[in-house]
C-alpha cells in the first residue's frame, strides 16, 4: 500500500510540473537591475513548461515566445527617471527621512500608473486563472491585491536583502543589535551608537511604511479592485514564500524563518564569447584593463565636472592600462587615448576576461555578485540605497576598497587603483568569496523554481508561516508578559510590605496591652 501511495505521489509531482501552471508576475518598479532578477526567475519557470504572464517595465522578449506574455509597463520609466534618477550627488545627499518619504510617494504613483494601464484592466476584467502570483516584494504593496483578486497563492521576490516591511510580513527577525539594513551602512558587529542609529531607523521606517505608504496603497487598490478588498497590509501577511536575492555566505549572516529562501545570484550565468572588437581590445592590454561602470540608475554624464576630470586625469596618468568606461553620451571631452567608451557592456562576460584587473563601480548588488563570481576586485563609490552596505561588506572582506564621492581626489583614485592591481591580497580574497558563492548544492535559479513549484503543488504554503505574523507588536516583544511579571512582582512586594506593617501594628498593639495589664 505504501508503495502505491509513493508511486501516486511521484505521478502527481510529475504531472504538476509537466502540465505546467499559469503564473502571473507583477514587477512595477522601473529599475533595470531589479527587472534582471525577476526576468531570470520568470524565464526559468517558462523553460519548465509553465505559462507566464508578466507585468514588467523592461520588456525584452519576443511576444511570439511560447507560453510567455508581457504587459509593457515601460510607460513608468519616464516618470521614474524624473522622480528618482536625477543628479547622482543630489540623490546621494538626501536625508534618510526624505529618501523614505520620497520612495513612499513614488511607489504610490507607480501603483496608479500600473492599474490605469488598459492591458492591466483587461487582465483584471477577463476570465483569467492563475495558479500563483509572484510580485515584487519591495515597495508596491498595492500588488498584493492581485493574489486576492485571482484567489491564488502569493509569492514575493526581493532584488536585494529584505527591507523592514518585507521582514515584518513573515515575522523575520529584525533585531537591530546585529541585523543589517540596506539603507544603513552598518555591519553586523555594531557599536552602541550604531545600534542606536539602526534602532531609530527601524522606528522611522515602520512609521512611514505602516502609517503613510500602506494606507495610500490601500486606497488606490480599492479604487481598482473594489471596496470589498481587504486591507493590503493584511493581504501582505498571507504571502506563502519570499525569494530574496541575498547570499549570507558572502555577506552578513542573519536568521530566516522557513518562508524566506535566499536566491542570491539568481541572474548569474556562465560567460559567453565577446564580440571581436571588445575581445581584441582586452587581448591587446598586456598590463591589464580597468573597468568603470556606475550601473543603470546613475548616469555618468551627471557626475560633477571636477569629479569627471579627476578620472580623466588618473586614466591619462596610467597609460599602461586600458580603460573600459560605460559612458551614457556619444562624446567625452578630453577622452584619453587608452579609454574606450560604450553605452553598454556585456558585463558578466567581460568580467571573466583575465585582463580585467579592477572594477570601479557604484556598489549595486547585481554588479557586486557578478564581480564576486568572476573574482574581480572592486573599488566602490556608493551613491544611495544598499550600495553603501554592499561596498562596506566587500571592504571588510578585504576584496576591495571604498571611496567617498564627497572626498574624492585624483590621488585617492589613483592610489586605490594601484593598490588593488599591485597587491595580490585583494584578488585572493575575492577568489575566496567566489568559491563560497559557487559552493552550493544547487543553483539559485533551480532553488527558486523548485520553491515556486512547491507552492503551486501545495496550493500555497501556509504551513511555512510563522505564528509570530499574527502577534501584535507588544506580544511579539513580550511586553505584556514583562508587564505582567513586573505587576506581580510589585504586587508581591506591596503585599509583603503591607503584611509586615500589619504584623508590626499587631505586635505593637499586643505589646501595649501587655503593658496595661501589668
Amino acid at each position: 500500500m505504501r508503495k502505491i501511495i509513493y508511486v501516486l505521489q511521484i505521478i502527481s509531482f510529475v504531472a504538476s510540473t509537466a502540465l505546467g501552471a499559469r503564473i502571473l508576475g507583477v514587477f512595477p518598479l522601473p529599475s533595470k537591475s531589479h527587472q534582471m532578477i525577476y526576468r531570470s526567475l520568470m524565464r526559468g519557470l517558462q523553460l519548465r513548461g509553465h505559462e507566464i504572464v508578466t507585468i514588467t517595465t523592461d520588456p525584452v522578449w519576443d511576444m511570439n515566445v511560447k507560453n510567455y506574455t508581457e504587459i509593457d509597463m515601460s510607460i513608468s520609466v519616464e516618470y521614474w527617471e524624473k522622480r528618482y534618477i536625477f543628479a547622482a550627488q543630489e540623490k546621494r545627499n538626501m536625508k534618510i527621512f526624505n529618501l523614505l518619504s520620497d520612495m513612499a510617494e513614488i511607489s504610490t504613483d507607480l501603483c496608479r500608473i500600473m492599474f490605469q494601464k488598459p492591458e492591466v484592466q483587461k487582465l483584471l476584467q477577463g476570465e483569467n486563472h492563475f495558479d500563483v502570483i509572484i510580485i515584487e516584494w519591495l515597495g508596491c504593496v498595492c500588488s498584493n491585491a492581485y493574489a486576492y483578486h485571482f484567489s491564488a497563492p502569493l509569492i514575493g521576490i526581493s532584488p536585494f536583502a529584505l527591507i523592514h516591511g518585507g521582514h515584518d510580513s513573515v515575522a523575520n527577525p529584525t533585531n537591530p543589535t546585529y541585523i543589517t539594513d540596506i539603507n544603513i551602512p552598518i555591519s553586523d558587529r555594531a557599536t552602541f551608537w550604531e545600534r542606536l542609529v539602526r534602532f531609530l531607523y527601524s522606528l522611522l521606517f515602520r512609521y512611514i511604511w505602516f502609517m503613510i505608504m500602506m494606507p495610500a496603497h490601500d486606497k488606490i487598490a480599492k479604487e481598482y479592485f473594489g471596496r470589498d478588498l481587504p486591507y493590503v497590509g493584511d493581504l501582505q501577511k498571507n504571502v506563502s514564500l519570499l525569494l530574496v536575492n541575498y547570499e549570507s555566505k558572502i555577506a552578513y549572516t542573519q536568521p530566516n524563518v522557513p518562508a524566506v529562501v535566499e536566491i542570491g545570484g539568481i541572474h548569474l550565468r556562465e560567460p559567453q564569447p565577446l564580440d571581436t572588437d571588445l575581445q581584441n581590445f582586452l587581448d591587446g592590454a598586456p598590463e591589464g584593463v580597468i573597468y568603470f561602470n556606475f550601473g543603470t540608475n546613475i548616469n555618468s554624464g551627471n557626475l560633477a565636472p571636477d569629479v569627471r576630470q579627476m578620472f580623466l586625469d588618473v586614466f591619462s596618468d596610467l597609460p599602461q592600462f586600458r580603460v573600459l568606461w560605460k559612458w551614457d553620451t556619444d562624446e567625452l571631452p578630453g577622452q584619453p587615448s587608452n579609454v574606450k567608451l560604450a553605452k553598454w557592456f556585456p558585463q558578466q562576460d567581460l568580467l571573466h576576461h583575465p585582463s580585467i584587473k579592477v572594477f570601479i563601480y557604484h556598489g549595486g548588488l547585481q554588479s557586486t555578485l557578478e564581480a564576486i563570481k568572476a573574482s574581480v576586485p572592486l573599488i566602490g563609490i556608493p551613491f544611495f540605497g544598499d550600495q553603501f552596505l554592499n561596498v562596506r561588506n566587500i571592504a571588510e572582506k578585504g576584496a576591495g576598497v571604498v571611496l567617498d564621492l564627497d572626498m574624492l581626489t585624483k590621488h585617492s583614485i589613483k592610489q586605490a587603483i594601484t593598490e588593488i592591481i599591485y597587491n595580490p591580497i585583494y584578488k585572493e580574497n575575492m577568489r575566496k568569496m567566489s568559491t563560497r558563492l559557487s559552493d552550493q548544492p544547487n543553483s539559485p535559479l533551480d532553488r527558486a523554481v523548485w520553491w515556486v513549484e512547491y507552492v503551486i503543488r501545495h496550493r500555497g504554503a501556509r504551513h511555512l508561516r510563522s505564528a509570530a505574523v499574527d502577534l501584535t507588536w507588544y506580544q511579539y516583544l513580550l511586553l505584556d508578559v514583562i508587564a505582567f511579571i513586573i505587576t506581580v512582582f510589585i504586587f508581591t512586594i506591596w503585599v509583603a510590605y503591607r503584611s509586615i506593617r500589619l504584623m508590626k501594628k499587631i505586635q505593637l498593639s499586643l505589646h501595649n496591652k501587655k503593658i496595661k495589664i501589668t
